[in-house]
């Protein structure tokens, strides 16, 4: 099993989004509810976050979730009737996405 610590390090992402993956890295392969996630985020802000604090995290969510494919991990999208609102988690992409993502990006660089 890979480690999302490791394989995620040099992801470009901001403060907050290092901090959601810093989050969800610390409990995987569990998953974090948005409550716990939104408290671990803003933790040591002195205001403690912004007032829509959960839309923050949603948001910023999405925007993770395009980045990480690259390093093969993602940030999986609720199934409905399978798994409960309001949990996230990590989760390694399959290797063949990992491979076709490499490949499109060699086409280009080339």
């Amino acid at each position: 099993m890979t480690n999302p610590a490791i394989d995620l390090q040099d992801a470009p992402l901001s403060k907050g989004q290092r901090d959601i993956v810093d989050a969800l890295t610390s409990v995987h392969p569990r998953r974090m509810h948005i409550n716990d996630l939104v408290d671990n985020v803003y933790a040591f802000d002195p205001n403690g976050g912004p007032e829509n604090a959960h839309q923050t995290v949603r948001t910023q969510v999405c925007y993770i979730r395009k980045t990480l494919p690259s390093y093969g991990w993602t940030i999986p999208k609720r199934m409905r009737g399978v798994e409960p609102n309001g949990y996230y988690r990590l989760a390694p992409v399959a290797n063949d996405n990992i491979q076709q993502e490499t490949t499109v990006h060699v086409g280009v660089a080339a």
